[in-house]
This record gives C-alpha cells, structure tokens and sequence, in this order.
C-alpha cells in the first residue's frame, strides 16, 4: 500500500514525467499551451532555492516569458503556513523575483503575487 498525501493530492503522469498533483500536471499542460502559443519561452520544473536556516524551497515552475519576465510559479491546492514562511524569506532574499501561487477557478488559471507586506522573513 502507497502511503498517502496529507492533502490527498493524486500523482499524475504526462509524457513520462511525474507530478505530485493533478493541479500540477494540469498547471503543465497550460504551460506547454503557452509554449505553443509563443506566449512562453520555456520552463523549469522543480526548481531548488536553498534559504537561511538549512530551508529549502522548490519551485514548481520556474516560467519564462516571451516579454523577458520571468515567474516562479505553484499551483497550490491549499497554502500553509509553512509556504507562506518561505515565500517571506524568498521574497527578502531575491525582492526582484515574481513568486505566484496558483490556483484553478471557474476553468482559469488565478494567480496571486506573494509580497513581504513590508515585513522581513
């Protein structure tokens, strides 16, 4: 028996890459529309930041758009307070980043912009 996730998040597979959600693989499939679209350049998935404290965050999707703007990018069926906590220390440590959570409404992609909200992580 496969243990389970604690958000009962059900893994997906596309093109023979693994997701640990189907929002994920679903945020995968937008992305790759995109690509073919031209709206974007490319992406990379499951991308490491190392933060003070032995922190790691990892990006879901590190997003390069056709303009030149860059987003860190993670869909996210639900925030905890933990991801909040690295978002402020990610924020602090690269203020020139755009860290966006993502969430699937209505048959769109929502994307909120993380900010420090003038505090320090």
């Amino acid at each position: 028996m496969t243990a389970r996730h604690k958000f009962s998040a059900v893994r997906s597979q596309r093109g023979g890459q693994k997701f640990d959600s189907k929002l994920e693989a679903a945020y995968f499939d937008h992305l790759t529309g995109l690509m073919k679209a031209g709206e974007v350049v490319g992406f990379l998935r499951q991308v490491p930041f190392h933060l003070p404290g032995s922190v790691r965050y990892v990006c879901d999707f590190l997003v390069f758009w056709a303009d030149g703007s860059c987003t860190f990018d993670d869909p996210k069926g639900m925030e905890t307070a933990v991801y909040r906590a690295k978002m402020r220390q990610l924020q602090v440590l690269y203020p020139w980043a755009v860290v966006r959570s993502l969430t699937f409404k209505r048959k769109t992609w929502v994307a909120e912009i993380a900010t420090t909200g003038g505090q320090d992580a």
